[in-house]
C-alpha cells in the first residue's frame, strides 16, 4: 500500500515525503508487523541550509534521469553533506522550471549522484533533462518522532494532547517492514 494523506486519518507505510506543508498531528499510532519494528519521521527547516551550490558551470553538465536521479559530470563531486535522509531541492536552472523548488527526500547519495524518493501519493517527480546547470540547497532533517514496537508487537501510541503538535512538513525516512507496518496520523 502507498501512503494515504487524505482526510483526518493519514495512513503511512512508505518511505518518502508525506507533506511539504505544515501539519498538526494530534495522535500517532503505529501498528507493527513484527517485534521491534522501527519508524522514524522527520521534518526540515528551509532556513537551515547545510549545503548549497551550483551543479554545473559552462563546462560541467548535470543530468536528471529516471525522474529521480541527478548526476553531475564525472569527476565533479556533490558535497558530502548531501546524505541519505537529507532534503534536496533544486533552486535555479537553465532548464525546466518544473524541476525547481520541490524538496525531495534523498534515498542514496554518493560521489556525483543523488537519488531521491518521491512524495506519495502525488508521486512528484523530476522531469528528465540533460546538459543542464542547476543550483541546489540541502536541508538537514530533524527528528519529529521515533517509534519502536515492543517484543510483543504492541501498538505504539503518541498523543500530543487536544491541541496537537505542529510540524512545518513531514517525511518518513525509516520504516522496517515497509508496506506491512502501518502508522496512523490523526491530523487536526
Amino acid at each position: 500500500m502507498a501512503n494515504s494523506t487524505y482526510g483526518k486519518v493519514w495512513i503511512v507505510d512508505t518511505i518518502g515525503i508525506i507533506t511539504r506543508n505544515p501539519i498538526t498531528i494530534q495522535t500517532v499510532v503505529m501498528f507493527p508487523n513484527t517485534a521491534a519494528d522501527v519508524a522514524s519521521l522527520y521534518y526540515w527547516d528551509t532556513s537551515d541550509t547545510i549545503s548549497g551550490g551550483v551543479g554545473g558551470s559552462d563546462s560541467i553538465n548535470t543530468d536528471i534521469s529516471g525522474n529521480d536521479t541527478i548526476t553531475v559530470d564525472s569527476g565533479t563531486k556533490l558535497p558530502s553533506t548531501i546524505t541519505d535522509g537529507s532534503i534536496f531541492e533544486l533552486v535555479h536552472s537553465n532548464g525546466l522550471t518544473a524541476n525547481l523548488n520541490v524538496p525531495m527526500l534523498v534515498q542514496t547519495a554518493g560521489n556525483n549522484t543523488v537519488v531521491v524518493v518521491h512524495k506519495i501519493p502525488d508521486a512528484t517527480k523530476w522531469t528528465n533533462e540533460a546538459n543542464v546547470h542547476y543550483g541546489w540547497k540541502t536541508y538537514q532533517n530533524r527528528l519529529a518522532f521515533h517509534l519502536i514496537s515492543s517484543a510483543q508487537k504492541d501498538q505504539v501510541v503518541i498523543n500530543f494532547g487536544p491541541n496537537g503538535f505542529r510540524f512545518p512538513n513531514l517525511a518518513l525516512e525509516t520504516i522496517t517492514s515497509a508496506g506491512n507496518t502501518k502508522i496512523y496520523l490523526y491530523v487536526k
